[in-house]
């Protein structure tokens, strides 16, 4: 029995690689296009700045959707990525998984704004709460049936790792990347400086990816250690 365990943990361990490596690949693609598409339309942008034209709206409509692959599409493929590790909510059509995280997500945004509306370090609290709520939305079984709100969800269980949860989001997700883009900056440009630039795309979807399957792990440990025992 032992022996099998430590099969499976092998296996299981295997399986997040090769899950870990598609989707940093993945990851990378994505944000080289995202790279590549912000600094023409913002060069664009800048251009048409200085005259009347309905180019300007067109411009500014793409580098909407160009944040959106980010903030919307890039967690939606990491999700679909990582839910064979939940089985349990693989009979979740998959749309419906998207559409309900699409919802709880605008509602988090909602929120979290207006508490930074009122104040700036309560919204900061607020939105670092919601960190988890992709994870709710797509693996919770309680959530997919009704039982539980998702917001509230998201907020009880990144405040049982809250520590975690901020260092994660200050470290990976403000301090490294401005660190590298202070350091680096005058070699951003994909079109003047294609390698160099190609790799601060490759750094920034590593730290991304590893950001999101840390925030997972946190998410699917504080599940488990709130799991009655058999």
């Amino acid at each position: 029995m032992e022996d099998m365990t430590n099969r499976e943990h092998l296996e299981h361990r295997g399986a997040i690689r090769k899950v870990g490596v598609i989707l940093l690949s993945t990851s990378f693609l994505i944000l080289w296009f995202h790279q590549l598409a912000d600094q023409v339309l913002n060069a664009k942008l800048s251009h048409l700045m200085q005259k009347e034209s309905y180019s300007l709206a067109l411009v500014a409509f793409g580098l909407f959707l160009n944040g959106l692959l980010i903030f919307w599409i890039l967690p939606i493929i990491y999700l679909v990525g990582l839910q064979r590790f939940h089985p349990k909510t693989l009979n979740v059509p998959l749309l419906t998984k998207i559409s309900d995280y699409t919802r709880e997500w605008l509602r988090g945004i909602g929120d979290a704004s207006l508490w930074m509306f009122v104040l700036l370090l309560p919204g900061l609290f607020r939105w670092a709460d919601y960190l988890l709520l992709p994870f709710v939305c797509f693996f919770d079984p309680e959530y997919q049936k009704g039982c539980v709100d998702a917001l509230k969800k998201s907020r009880l269980v990144a405040r049982g790792s809250r520590i975690k949860v901020w260092s994660l989001w200050v470290g990976f997700g403000f301090l490294l990347p401005l660190l590298i883009s202070g350091m680096f900056g005058d070699y951003e440009s994909l079109r003047e400086h294609p390698i160099s630039g190609s790799l601060l795309v490759f750094i920034e979807a590593l730290l991304q990816t590893t950001t999101f399957y840390l925030l997972w792990r946190i998410y699917s440990q504080s599940i488990e250690n709130t799991r009655p025992s058999s």
